[in-house]
């Protein structure tokens, strides 16, 4: 069993690690959705892909589609659960989503439906 002055000397030298130890980019993301968000502004940064998801999957592969995106309010790279309408609007810019920034914002609730619709802007 370590002393707690090995420990304490341990952590210490963790602290100063050398420069070429410096981060590159986070390999694992937070997801975010559209279920509690209002608005969020976002710049996509690679392909959409389907992350298996057994708890949110609504399909047999028990898979999600998510795309990495950056939270341009808050710098913050995550991976964004893509509903259909998302998807859909995606699929359909001219030229690509990647590297294109969006405003996704909640609209208006659909009559005889649990979900509301979502308006989405392609950002200049």
């Amino acid at each position: 069993m370590a002393k707690k002055e090995d420990v304490t000397k341990m952590v210490e030298e963790q602290e100063t690690a050398p420069v070429e130890f410096r981060r590159k980019r986070q390999i694992t993301l937070p997801l975010i959705s559209m279920a509690h968000r209002e608005v969020l502004y976002c710049e996509v940064t690679g392909e959409m892909m389907d992350a298996p998801m057994s708890g949110l999957a609504r399909n047999k592969e028990k898979t999600v589609p998510v795309v990495p995106v950056v939270d341009l309010e808050t710098g913050e790279e995550a991976l964004l659960i893509c509903s259909a309408i998302i998807k859909g609007a995606f699929e359909k810019v001219q030229g690509g989503y990647v590297g294109k920034r969006f405003e996704i914002r909640e609209g208006t609730p659909i009559p005889g439906k649990r979900y509301r619709a979502l308006d989405i802007f392609e950002l200049a």
